[in-house]
């Protein structure tokens, strides 16, 4: 894993507005939805996406008077412009009636915020001019929106190239599920995200399958064993349960430990127990100094953890997935310091946890041991010097800021 990042920076919404963010991870892709539907806003914000773009008033020679639409409970003959000023805000109330939503207005060129701000240029590419003048704005703008309709490969894939080593952020309009991956995978890249423009919510779950999909197939966390070297008492401190607004399955848990560049798997509360009731939502992740997983191959401290921050779940096949924090608890408690090796790698890593028997390390499973929801798992409680965890190691030796950085650092 990299580096340490404030915990402010985690805690984004999954279609935050792309502001000149490259930065060379495209894997976070953002989904704007256009629409005047109010079932594909419901399912856009069941999806994560809070963005909504409506056509506003067109600038002179677009056509100001802008589209004819009957609005949904008008009365008999009663017509919307769905361009006029008056639709937008109607819309825009209805639409925040529905939960918390931004809506943004697209006139002419352009994207603009509730507050009249320019948000993103938008342009339409139908030609190879066109293609050329949009591509002139890398660089220039935080965001831009390709608006392709009837020739959208050649653009994508020239696009990417254009924008990718840009602080722009480029986006795609897409009318269907099928479109929008066609657009996310260019150039195996991709662009930055799309702005999917329908009136049917099943191209928004479509959307959101495949996007879970990739997200999951594509952030793979290498996890590798190591030997316990020493198992230690470690005095009172203040320990930190992170409760998820996520249901934990066996062999999932968080990347936690006291040097970013070798985290252990803690084991998250849901198995059954003589002690307390189980807690799937649960980590009782260690002391507020410790690094904990974060995605984008970030840490964070667990004392920056909020509700509302974003950690990294991590299962025993190394498969990630992001989860929301719903509580931070922390509490004052006894502590066990764990030291471990990896083969290959000089020196040892260490975790410190709470002297409990509800906490529990990730572990490979025994194939010839018993089969149970506890196996692939060990309690601090239990654990001793030669016994098997799972960490994820990095090579990287300094942090700065969240950036992973080849320095010469010594900790210990």
């Amino acid at each position: 894993m990299a580096s340490h990042v404030p915990s402010a920076t985690t805690a984004k919404s999954t279609d935050a507005t792309a502001s000149g963010t490259n930065g060379g991870n495209r894997s976070d892709k953002v989904v704007w939805v256009m629409t005047q539907a109010k079932e594909v806003v419901t399912a856009a914000l069941e999806a994560g996406w809070g963005t909504v773009v409506v056509e506003g008033v067109e600038e002179e020679g677009d056509g100001g008077a802008g589209k004819k639409a009957k609005r949904k409970g008008a009365k008999d003959g009663e017509e919307i412009t769905e361009g006029s000023a008056r639709s937008v805000e109607e819309t825009r109330e209805a639409f925040e009636k529905l939960g918390r939503v931004r809506v943004v207005t697209r006139r002419g060129g352009a994207v603009y915020g509730t507050g009249g701000e320019r948000v993103a240029a938008w342009v339409r590419v139908s030609s190879a001019g066109e293609q050329e003048a949009m591509c002139a704005l890398a660089g220039q703008e935080d965001v831009v929106v390709m608006d392709a309709e009837d020739w959208k490969v050649i653009p994508a894939e020239n696009a990417v190239a254009a924008f990718a080593p840009t602080r722009t952020s480029i986006l795609g309009v897409a009318t269907t599920a099928q479109d929008a991956q066609v657009l996310l995978e260019s150039l195996e890249v991709g662009l930055d995200g799309v702005v999917l423009r329908t009136s049917d919510p099943t191209h928004v779950f479509s959307l959101k399958s495949y996007l879970s999909l990739r997200s999951r197939t594509a952030s793979q966390v290498a996890l590798v064993p190591a030997t316990v070297t020493a198992v230690a008492a470690a005095g009172m401190g203040h320990r930190v349960c992170v409760d998820l607004c996520s249901l934990l399955p066996p062999g999932a848990g968080l990347l936690v430990g006291s040097f970013a560049r070798g985290l252990f798997l803690v084991h998250a509360e849901c198995l059954q127990s003589d002690y307390v009731a189980s807690r799937p939502f649960r980590v009782n992740a260690g002391p507020v100094h410790s690094y904990v997983a974060v995605p984008g191959g970030r840490t964070a401290y667990l004392s920056e953890l909020t509700a509302g921050s974003t950690v990294l779940v991590v299962e025993r096949t190394g498969q990630t997935w992001p989860a929301t924090v719903g509580r931070v608890k922390v509490e004052a408690r006894p502590l066990t310091l764990v030291s471990a090796k990896v083969p290959g790698h000089d020196g040892s890593f260490s975790i410190i946890l709470q002297n409990a028997e509800t906490v529990r390390l990730v572990s490979p499973i025994d194939p010839s041991g018993p089969a149970s929801s506890a196996a692939g798992s060990v309690s601090v409680s239990e654990l001793k010097e030669g016994d098997q965890l799972l960490l994820a190691v990095q090579q990287s030796e300094g942090r700065h800021t969240g950036i992973a950085v080849q320095e010469f650092v010594r900790e210990a």
